[in-house]
């Protein structure tokens, strides 16, 4: 691994875990903890297809499916209002 690399890696660890997102799986295993820290559930049907990708890909990372669906839908969401704005439709108006 190269210097470059090497702080990479060190800069987008020390990140991840600053933001404590491992704290959140945690709380997902006891649903009263859950419920009490406001979550909330978001869950759809996929393909066996789709779902073995994701579970492939979060296996390769060492994430979980929710780590990585909630960065996925964090993303979808962000875009979502860029291109709402960038139409000029109205966000309340739906």
């Amino acid at each position: 691994m190269n210097f470059e690399s090497l702080i990479r890696y060190k800069t987008l660890h020390e990140s991840y875990t600053a933001r404590n997102s491992f704290m959140v799986d945690h709380l997902l295993s006891d649903p009263k903890a859950a419920e009490q820290a406001g979550l909330k559930k978001l869950q759809f049907d996929v393909s066996k297809e789709r779902f073995d990708q994701v579970e492939s890909i979060c296996a390769i990372l060492g994430m979980s499916k929710r780590e990585f669906l909630d960065a996925a839908v964090a993303e979808a969401v962000e875009k979502a209002h860029e291109i709402i704005a960038e139409v000029g439709l109205p966000e309340g108006e739906h």
